[in-house]
């Protein structure tokens, strides 16, 4: 009996002295893995010749041009002056003419002549647009390396002058994080931009309707990742 209650107190004493310890987090291996997170310009919207606009030829005509100015509460971009400050000119802004034929639900789409690559692993997006206070809502398509289309929402453009709408990219579309190579502002392993779309409200499809769109960007991880010499090779 001396014997059993000798070992319960020596468990209980050693567990309590185990339960004391405490562990410096900054000793602990946290692996060299560090998101280096930027905001970065994926179009400026400063070549109108670069997008093409679209409507069904039953609902209207649509036009576009490149037009001066800028937003005015638009903040530059730290990671671009500091890379090019020479090629940071953010003159224009593209502006988009809709003569609408009836009341009908509508698509304005805006398309790049090639998609425009997201380098890094974006997690969200941003664009300052010129509105005129009327419930049309922005979308912007995303594609993915194996050609998954995604869709998300910038909200409505019920509003006037410049606002900038923004939008998180979803976890579950973002692809798989490429550990075999390095990667930066010049790689292409993430999403890509292949339009943007404004749907129409029935009640407000009608007259004349513009639109102006400036600067879109992406927060997005630019971590150059590297292979250890004695890892393994994913090729089996």
């Amino acid at each position: 009996m001396k014997i059993l209650i000798s070992s319960l107190l020596i468990s209980c004493i050693a567990f309590a002295s185990f339960g004391q310890v405490d562990i410096d987090p900054a000793l602990v291996d946290q692996g060299n893995f560090a998101p280096n997170l930027q905001e970065i310009s994926i179009d400026k919207f400063e070549d109108a010749g670069f997008w093409r606009t679209l409507i069904s030829i039953d609902d209207g005509v649509i036009q576009h041009r490149s037009l001066r100015g800028t937003p005015d509460a638009k903040d530059p971009l730290i990671l671009e002056t500091a890379l090019a400050p020479q090629s940071s000119a953010d003159d224009y802004v593209l502006g988009v003419r809709t003569d609408f034929f009836r009341r009908t639900y509508s698509t304005l789409s805006l398309v790049p002549a090639r998609p425009i690559p997201i380098p890094g692993i974006a997690s969200s997006l941003s664009i300052w647009v010129a509105g005129r206070n009327i419930p049309y809502e922005l979308k912007i398509l995303l594609r993915d390396s194996i050609g998954q289309i995604s869709v998300l929402s910038f909200g409505k453009l019920q509003f006037l002058g410049w606002k900038k709408l923004e939008t998180i990219i979803p976890p579950d579309i973002q692809d798989v994080r490429y550990t075999g190579l390095g990667r930066g502002l010049d790689s292409n392993t993430g999403l890509e931009v292949i339009g943007l779309q404004i749907e129409s409200s029935l009640m407000e499809t009608y007259g004349r309707y513009y639109v102006y769109f400036d600067d879109l960007r992406a927060v997005t991880d630019l971590t150059v990742l590297s292979r250890d010499p004695d890892d393994m090779i994913d090729n089996w």
